[in-house]
């Protein structure tokens, strides 16, 4: 091991380790990639004391690395030869090769520096037992045990600040040209996720060109499947940033870098251990403990409490494998339970918030990965506030593979927490998105909820006559499915889409009836399901019209539409004024094909109900709409 004098030494270019004085085994400095300070351009501290100390060159361990990792006996000749040991004195057993190394040692001023570690009991042998004596690790790995047996301390180093970031471009492109062009550099950092690394690549091959800009770069890192491409060099493989990141791939245990692949595939921001529990397949605590691996070797990032992310490099990287060597229905598979899992945890907080409306009729959850729970309203609340990025996600990702069931149901789901929180830019993304994903699914009703949820929105927005439009689309749909449910026979087979949803262990309160329909979307007819409401919760008067007795049931006592409240034993609506409740009276048709319907005597109550409640609901939402136009 070369020694420096102290001439040598420089408070600006070494790094001090902190903790006891009287403990050997100083600092672990853990680090994500090759991310050292001094590499980044800002040298390590070092105190006075240090600079009286013998300085050794780092000993590379390769501990991740393309070839195999050093083992104690071949760093420890290696120090023992520095040290000035012949040859045929150096002991071929390691404790032996140990114990003359510590002597050696003894009393001696030495910073000893041990470069990419990747277990503690890859240096245990080489820790002085001098208390003279410092010790600097560098790891990916936390190197737990190196803290909790030997007292080390560890110093995480966090991807460089912006201010970092762009110091380092000047460094290597120049002052001049970072300054041309301010805000391309950095969106240059931002695509690099601020690694120094990545950067540095970056930077290289800018300054390469002088006649290229900073922004056509970023250009090319904006395609993500092309970034880990860009950022990379044609004549030294270490820098790669994609084999950087295989070297700590391939030192996880096979179930672990499974977890590491189908982790890739989850859209969001992050996520906690019940969502990676369904993404990976596993239970929670087996979830935890691979989060907790993957976080130790900084291959995950802990993003809060619980919860866990990629930076953007390493997710493209992650994604990247498990569409090499996961097959498609594994992954398909493994996303449709991340997704199901977010669907049934979101009807959960739906029912918590606002118990009183109709809510989408689910499948049983998979009872090996059980929704999330709340007991209270702001249980709910901040469940859903947390995880808005990750259920955007989810509906943008379930109707880019084609699970349009879930594309429209998830954003019904919402509807509470939306009119709650007035997130309306992503009310109105996602509502798109669940109408066309009904439509595909041939799912009328599932399309007219989403359309009526759309209307209301556009509505609270002021922008009426879009909301108009929506609802007499919705209007049109209700009364198209009304009329064929009069035309079809009804056939006594249970229905594969319940109105109510039941959870599980519950027994269903009433049968539902499939009904062939035929409607048209956009010129051509397809067949759907339309079922029957349960008349469990209505009494049919002399007339032949469905009449609301008061109910307990919350399931039984709501109307078919969000936001809408049925009073029993009254036809008044109290949240409408006066004027507006008369001019509904007087605008709403006394003779529409629904309203014909509500007297039929084939029709039973509970399809009375549920078609009056849609009507209602839908002349209700244009007549405000219509009310509020005319006072603009």
């Amino acid at each position: 091991m070369a020694t420096r004098s102290r001439q040598g030494c420089s408070p600006d270019h070494v790094a001090a380790p902190a903790g006891d004085h009287g403990n050997p085994h100083r600092a672990n400095y853990s680090r994500l990639l090759t991310t050292r300070r001094d590499r980044a351009g800002r040298p390590w501290p070092l105190s006075n004391a240090l600079c009286r100390s013998d300085i050794g060159t780092p000993a590379n361990l390769r501990g991740y690395d393309s070839g195999l990792p050093a083992s104690p006996e071949q760093v420890l000749e290696t120090f023992l030869r520095a040290l000035g040991v012949p040859a045929g004195r150096i002991p071929s057993d390691v404790e032996a090769q140990s114990g003359l190394y510590r002597s050696l040692l003894d009393g001696r001023r030495m910073l000893i520096v041990l470069d990419n570690v990747n277990h503690a009991r890859q240096i245990r042998p080489l820790l002085p037992a001098s208390p003279s004596c410092q010790v600097v690790v560098t790891s990916r790995s936390r190197l737990s045990g190196l803290a909790a047996r030997e007292g080390a301390s560890r110093v995480s180093l966090n991807p460089l600040s912006a201010a970092d970031a762009t110091e380092l471009l000047r460094q290597i492109i120049g002052t001049a040209r970072v300054e041309e062009e301010p805000g391309a550099h950095a969106a240059l950092a931002h695509r690099c996720v601020n690694l120094p690394l990545a950067l540095r690549v970056a930077a290289e091959r800018v300054a390469a060109h002088p006649q290229s800009r900073l922004a056509d770069l970023v250009e090319e890192l904006d395609v993500e499947r092309n970034r880990l491409n860009v950022l990379a060099t044609d004549d030294d493989e270490t820098t790669v940033v994609r084999t950087v990141f295989s070297w700590s791939y391939r030192a996880l245990q096979p179930e672990t870098a499974q977890a590491f692949r189908l982790l890739g595939l989850h859209s969001g921001s992050d996520l906690d251990a019940q969502a990676a529990a369904a993404l990976i397949g596993t239970t929670v605590t087996e979830a935890k403990r691979l989060l907790g691996l993957l976080s130790s070797v900084c291959l995950l990032e802990e993003g809060g409490r619980d919860r866990y992310r990629f930076h953007d490099l390493l997710r493209i990287y992650a994604t990247e494998l498990a569409e090499a060597e996961e097959t498609e229905t594994i992954r398909k598979d493994a996303i449709l339970r991340l997704l199901s899992w977010y669907l049934h945890s979101t009807d959960a907080a739906d029912r918590i918030l606002m118990p009183q409306r109709r809510h989408v009729s689910l499948e049983p959850a998979h009872p090996d990965h059980p929704p999330r729970s709340f007991s209270t309203h702001g249980q709910a609340l901040d469940w859903c506030e947390a995880e808005l990025p990750n259920l955007i996600g989810a509906i943008r990702q379930a109707a880019d593979l084609r699970f349009h069931e879930i594309a429209w149901k998830l954003p019904n789901a919402l509807w509470s927490y939306f009119y709650l929180r007035k997130h309306w830019a992503d009310q109105l993304a996602v509502l798109e998105i669940g109408v066309h994903a009904a439509e595909l699914a041939d799912d009328p009703n599932g399309k007219a909820e989403n359309l009526v949820i759309l209307g209301l929105a556009l509505r609270d927005l002021h922008r009426t006559d879009q909301a108009i439009s929506v609802l007499e689309e919705s209007l049109a749909m209700v009364r198209a499915c009304s009329a064929s449910r009069k035309r079809s026979p009804a056939t006594n087979k249970p229905s594969a889409s319940p109105v109510r949803s039941t959870t599980a262990g519950e027994k269903p309160t009433h049968c539902t009836t499939p009904v062939t329909l035929t409607t048209a979307y956009g010129g051509s007819k397809r067949p759907s399901l339309i079922t029957r409401k349960p008349s469990t919760s209505a009494r049919t008067s002399t007339t032949g019209r469905a009449k609301h007795k008061p109910c307990t049931n919350s399931a039984h006592a709501t109307s078919a539409w969000p936001g809408q409240r049925r009073h029993a034993n009254s036809g008044t609506r109290p949240w409408l004024s006066s004027r507006t409740s008369a001019h509904l009276k007087q605008k709403r048709p006394a003779a529409s094909s629904t309203g014909a319907l509500l007297h039929d005597g084939a029709m039973d109550g509970g399809r009375r109900q549920r078609i009056s409640a849609a009507h209602d609901q839908v002349l209700i939402s244009k007549t405000q709409a219509l009310g509020e136009r005319n006072l603009m």
